[in-house]
């Protein structure tokens, strides 16, 4: 059995703003795919969708 795939969160401050930018933009795509790789993989599942 396997887990169910979850997002995780962490809190991070970075001192210089042109990193900081550089990271939050990298930060909003790779949400987007976690995303989407969450959902996909959730079809498999061990929980019945039917209930």
């Amino acid at each position: 059995r396997g887990y169910m795939p979850t997002p995780t969160y962490s809190a991070h401050w970075i001192a210089d703003p042109g990193l900081r930018r550089a990271i939050a933009r990298y930060v909003q795509e790779e949400r987007a795919a976690v995303a989407e790789s969450i959902a996909e993989l959730a079809a498999f599942g061990p929980y019945r969708k039917d209930v």
